[in-house]
């Protein structure tokens, strides 16, 4: 499976770790506006891609934000 994890923040690193170290995850897809390690600085752009589902650990007040637009993504529009 493919993931997309929104934020690298402390939650986000500790949410990478272990997707890492899930055999089911073939890759991660990284955005953070505020981490250069970040694959995407821009949702909009990271969006793109195609990925099996998103873990979004980003501050609280984003959750609103930010969660609905991962949930738009259709597997294999892109």
């Amino acid at each position: 499976m493919k993931v997309l994890l929104v934020g690298l923040g402390i939650m986000g690193s500790k949410h990478f770790g272990v997707l890492l170290n899930n055999p089911d995850i073939d890759s991660v897809i990284t955005v953070d506006p505020n981490n250069s390690a970040a694959d995407f600085s821009s949702l909009d752009k990271a969006l793109t891609n195609k990925y099996d589902f998103a873990v979004v650990a980003v501050p609280t007040s984003l959750h609103e934000k930010v969660a609905p637009l991962t949930l738009r993504y259709e597997p294999g529009s892109s």
